[in-house]
């Protein structure tokens, strides 16, 4: 028991060096998907916003915190910036996105921990911080997936819930802002929903328990959701 305990406790111990005091700006070398092609250039993440500069000088894009929709880290390379602009009369008004792939280097864990504590909306965080502490609670789970799962630790550290996996893209991490709600169905499965899609949309992770949740974990999960005012639903 001892044995295990301790894997368990290495597990959710994140990947990554631990923490420095880097602080912004951070700079990525960024290719901006487009629907024809690509667009060479630099995003940069500094204390008011996020800039993409191209290459060839032709296009810049300046957005302050609050007037984007959702920033999403969507794996250790991937990037997308949801906006509040139209994208046309085709598109009905819907709301742009852009994204960007990194391809020189990886994102940061430092850009990662700055965004958790600089930006107030919902936002995607799938690069795990390293942690400072041990969690109070802990479970081996599996991520459900449409094609493949993903198997990793879901832990609660401080005010935030962390699924850390090793597969590129499936990690979480959710401040009370970006939850939704927490159902258990029964002693094998929990239902997260979170904030991902900008505003009010949300996308729902199902877990596989490999273990019970210890007793008082749920609980804790959902003293994040009603952290903030007036989120989340009844339980």
């Amino acid at each position: 028991m001892t044995r295990m305990r301790g894997a368990l406790v290495a597990l959710c111990l994140f990947t990554g060096a631990p923490i420095t005091h880097a602080e912004p700006p951070f700079e990525f070398v960024v290719e901006e998907d487009k629907t024809f092609g690509s667009t060479d250039g630099r995003l940069v993440f500094d204390e008011d916003g996020v800039r993409f500069d191209s290459t060839d000088g032709e296009t810049r894009r300046t957005w302050t915190y609050e007037n984007v929709k959702q920033i999403q880290v969507l794996a250790s390379t991937r990037f997308a910036i949801k906006t509040y602009e139209d994208q046309g009369r085709l598109k009905l008004g819907a709301d742009r996105t852009f994204n960007y792939q990194v391809t020189d280097g990886t994102i940061p864990v430092e850009l990662v921990s700055f965004l958790l504590g600089r930006v107030e909306q919902p936002l995607v965080a799938a690069v795990v911080p390293a942690a400072i502490d041990t969690p109070p609670f802990a479970v081996p789970v599996k991520l459900r997936g449409r094609v493949k799962g993903s198997h990793g630790v879901l832990a609660l550290h401080g005010d935030r819930l962390v699924y850390d996996a090793a597969t590129d893209g499936a990690a979480r991490v959710w401040r009370p802002v970006d939850l939704h709600a927490v159902f258990q169905s029964d002693r094998h499965r929990l239902t997260i929903d979170a904030y991902e899609g900008g505003g009010d949309a949300t996308r729902t992770f199902s877990f596989e328990l490999k273990r019970p949740l210890p007793t008082g974990f749920l609980d804790a999960m959902w003293d994040l959701v009603f952290a903030v005012e007036g989120a989340g639903a009844a339980r």
